[in-house]
């Protein structure tokens, strides 16, 4: 069975509460009830790691020596982590001292594979271990989350400036993932003395014409209108543009130069 060893630090907490009594194994005999279990459904990575915090609520700490959780995949292939015990004495991830709601964490990386996991909670009361409730989830580690692409920048190569001009820039975005998982897209400006405009520029794929000198909504086409006048410095501007996806991985950044003479 293959083992992967976690680091367990703070991270970002994917936390969602379900009451689920088909969940809960048979404690009818045992001399506590599960009253809530506290986890996760769905974990999708969007950075380096992230934490996946659990809780098991019982109806007693009475006779309550020890309460754990492991983490197998859904067909028992391996083992993420096992015998991670879980504490109520108010220490992070566990947010309050003695309210019978027992809580640990466990960080997941992209060197998890992308499946479906199962939590198993075990309590030991009165010298005996019992399974005492399982959860399962679906982890995806953000590698089927492909990047954005840029192409097609339409944008004048020069402008001849007299008085305050108006001009629609805009970038073709192309996401695997589909247009809904494009989160922002967007140019910086350097200036022909080298300066950066430090902060981004966004575009917009709304359809509005006059707002932002986009013609068709949702078309994948981003635009922005531009307005430059005579005190604009004169020489080569260069913009570089760039889209970001909601898994926040960024596309190749793409160049355009243009000159105001």
């Amino acid at each position: 069975m293959k083992n992967l060893i976690l680091i367990f630090t703070a991270v970002l907490f994917f936390v969602s509460c379900d009451e689920i009594p088909n969940d809960v194994i048979d404690v009818e005999e045992a001399d506590y009830q599960i009253v809530k279990i506290e986890s996760p459904s769905l974990i999708v990575l969007t950075q380096e790691e992230t934490e996946l915090v659990t809780s098991l609520q019982l109806s007693t700490s009475e006779n309550i020596e020890k309460v754990t959780a492991q983490i197998l995949s859904i067909d028992g292939r391996y083992t993420l982590s096992s015998g991670k015990e879980l504490k109520d004495d108010g220490t992070a991830p566990d947010e309050n001292y003695n309210d019978l709601i027992y809580t640990t964490s466990f960080v997941l990386t992209e060197e998890i594979p992308t499946d479906n996991y199962i939590i198993e909670f075990f309590v030991t009361s009165l010298g005996e271990q019992k399974k005492a409730a399982v959860k399962n989830f679906r982890y995806d580690n953000g590698t089927s989350n492909i990047p954005p692409v840029l192409s097609d920048v339409f944008a004048p190569d020069s402008l001849t400036v007299a008085d305050t001009t108006a001009f629609a820039v805009s970038v073709k975005v192309h996401d695997e993932n589909g247009l809904n998982d494009i989160k922002s897209v967007y140019f910086f400006v350097t200036r022909p003395d080298g300066v950066s405009s430090g902060a981004p520029t966004f575009l917009f794929d709304d359809g509005s014409l006059t707002g932002n000198g986009d013609e068709t909504p949702g078309d994948g086409r981003y635009s922005r209108i531009i307005v430059i006048n005579q005190s604009n410095q004169k020489g080569i501007y260069k913009l570089e543009f760039q889209a970001e996806d909601k898994g926040n991985k960024k596309s190749e950044i793409l160049t355009h130069n243009f000159l105001v003479k």
